[in-house]
């Protein structure tokens, strides 16, 4: 593992990523289902989470991109860098597993914070998202026969709590 040239990544980042989104659509094509969700492929003898690799492959992409972009203090690399992150988290999403969804966009606005940008842009960042989860919480069922199995108020409470920690952090 030491031998290995990472530099390498930030070439290869396009096939990466088209892995990434590719193992994610192909869970949702044909996942098994375990109390409404599709996570889990199952390969015979054992089963893979791809969202779980997905973890660290969107870590190399979105690091080859800000580094290619690094000179860019424009909102180009911002919305760049957003939107490659939000394609795999909106997919793991419709699976659902929304806690790993926001763990792709904790991992997105680590990569921006170390980035270096702008505190404002944060701020906008999480208010966008709160207001997503908001929308997200409203249109829901008011009991737990969803597939969440949370009633709204739950949802938000743990929605809330999780910004709250990444803030915090």
């Amino acid at each position: 593992v030491a031998r290995f040239d990472y530099s390498r990544l930030r070439e290869m980042r396009t096939a990466i990523y088209a892995f990434l989104i590719g193992s994610i659509v192909l869970v949702l094509i044909l996942g098994s289902a375990a109390r409404g969700s599709r996570r889990w492929i199952d390969v015979g003898f054992f089963q893979i989470q791809p969202s779980e690799l997905g973890k660290v492959l969107i870590i190399a992409v979105l690091a080859a991109y800000i580094v290619d972009r690094m000179r860019d203090r424009n909102a180009t690399r911002l919305l760049g860098v957003l939107g490659l992150a939000a394609l795999p988290a909106a997919l793991i999403f419709l699976q659902p597993d929304l806690g790993t969804a926001l763990v792709y966009g904790a991992i997105t606005m680590s990569l921006l914070f170390v980035a270096g940008v702008p505190w404002q842009h944060m701020t906008a960042i999480i208010a966008a998202v709160a207001v997503l989860v908001a929308l997200k919480v409203a249109a829901m069922p008011a009991d737990k026969n969803h597939h969440y199995g949370h009633t709204k108020a739950e949802y938000f409470s743990a929605a809330i709590e999780g910004m709250m920690i990444f803030v915090a952090a």
